[in-house]
């Protein structure tokens, strides 16, 4: 008998994927005093979640089943999100974390060879979900980074296209899409599956729920991460029509909710007031630092989020003078059209104090501000923690005139 040797054919090196560590900030959290590590890089929430959700969890932790396996259904969390949502509870399933939602969506609404769009810039999480799954991403690039452009996105869908993401607002730039944009969508190609991010929902207060009814190809993403604090424990829910459920079950990974998640998120809800006061004062504390960045000379992008964007001429080196003093920011430098660009979560007024405190001490030339002629301090917390930008007349005079901040605290 002739035996041919066999050969070995090794397969081409695929090329290497974007991985998170490639355009994300390392954050130490080894360091002796992680308290005073500001984490702004992440649109995470600064707070701790509310007394409420703390004392919950320590309740549960002393007296409650941890033996047991967590409810699958999360009946009581459902329940407490459709009194949140004002959707049926059949319109609503919980999941561990967004990426694993995400994940989900692709395996159900994509085969392979189906094309997916997506408004950029999004996390590569949910890109490489659908090419994992065979389909194909394709970008939609508008004429303007910073504004929604319903016409590009209805000319960019063609006959394999299957799936839309819109996130609502970007989590980069802070876009979103008015519902009645939405619905022209979702009239117009009823075959195509919308995902609208809603992660940033109690900032920007805008949602497509009331959509959701009306047509079975909208599905709406949310997370308890950024306004309720529970990063760490990475519940997010999903909310659509239920034979659409029904069909994301089938694929689903069926990865339970754990219980201490579904214990803190009925309680975040039931601190909602809290979560609003919290809101509130972000919304404040980004208007403090788009004042104050601008009376620097900076280009500042407030956005319907958590975070500002604001351009400097060096953001690598600025970003590592900022962790330098344990202020942790997004380089946005390397994603297309964000060039020059850092991101800033915008917390409480103390965290608010400590990124001032460090734009105002660091070397212009890593800023790219010009020269100055008049001292104005714009807070004052105590003789440590101050801080003074030398301004152009024009600026002051325009800063005292507006908010009165010349010798002032920033509230």
């Amino acid at each position: 008998m002739n035996h041919t040797q066999a050969t070995t054919v090794r397969p081409a090196p695929r090329p290497r994927r974007q991985t998170k560590s490639d355009n994300e900030t390392r954050i130490p959290l080894h360091l002796p005093h992680p308290e005073r590590v500001c984490k702004l890089d992440a649109n995470e929430c600064t707070r701790r979640p509310a007394q409420k959700v703390l004392d919950a969890l320590t309740r549960w932790i002393g007296n409650g089943p941890l033996n047991w396996c967590p409810d699958t259904e999360a009946v009581r969390l459902r329940t407490a999100l459709a009194g949140y949502t004002g959707l049926s509870f059949e319109n609503i399933r919980a999941f561990n974390t967004t990426d694993e939602l995400l994940a989900d969506l692709a395996r159900v609404l994509i085969d392979r060879g189906d094309k997916a769009l997506i408004v950029p810039p999004i996390s590569w999480h949910f890109p490489q979900q659908i090419e994992h799954c065979g389909g194909r991403v394709t970008k939609i690039i508008t004429s303007d980074l910073f504004a929604a452009d319903l016409s590009t996105v209805l000319e960019a869908v063609g006959p394999q296209t299957r799936l839309l993401y819109l996130a609502g607002p970007n989590g980069f730039t802070g876009v979103y899409y008015q519902n009645d944009q939405i619905e022209t969508i979702l009239k117009t190609h009823p075959y195509l599956d919308v995902i609208v991010d809603e992660t940033y929902y109690e900032f920007s207060g805008m949602t497509a729920a009331e959509l959701v009814g009306a047509y079975s190809n909208i599905w709406i993403v949310r997370s308890f991460t950024p306004a309720f604090g529970l990063g760490s424990l990475c519940l997010s829910y999903l909310l659509t029509q239920p034979k659409n459920l029904a069909a994301l079950e089938q694929k689903s990974l069926g990865l339970t909710v754990t219980s201490p998640a579904q214990v803190a998120g009925r309680a975040a809800l039931e601190s909602i007031n809290e979560t609003r006061e919290y809101v509130r004062k972000v919304k404040k504390n980004m208007t403090n630092l788009d004042l104050t960045l601008t009376g620097l000379g900076l280009t500042v992008v407030t956005t319907a989020a958590n975070f500002i964007l604001v351009r400097v001429a060096c953001p690598a080196q600025v970003a590592d003078y900022l962790a330098g003093q344990l202020v942790f920011v997004k380089n946005c430098d390397p994603i297309p059209g964000l060039e020059g660009f850092l991101r800033i979560t915008v917390g409480d007024r103390e965290i608010t104090n400590r990124v001032l405190s460090a734009f105002l001490r660091m070397p212009r030339d890593i800023l790219g501000t010009r020269g100055v002629r008049r001292p104005i301090t714009l807070f004052r917390d105590s003789e440590e923690n101050s801080g003074t930008a030398w301004v152009s007349p024009q600026t002051a005079e325009h800063i005292d005139r507006r908010f009165a901040y010349s010798g002032r605290q920033i509230q």
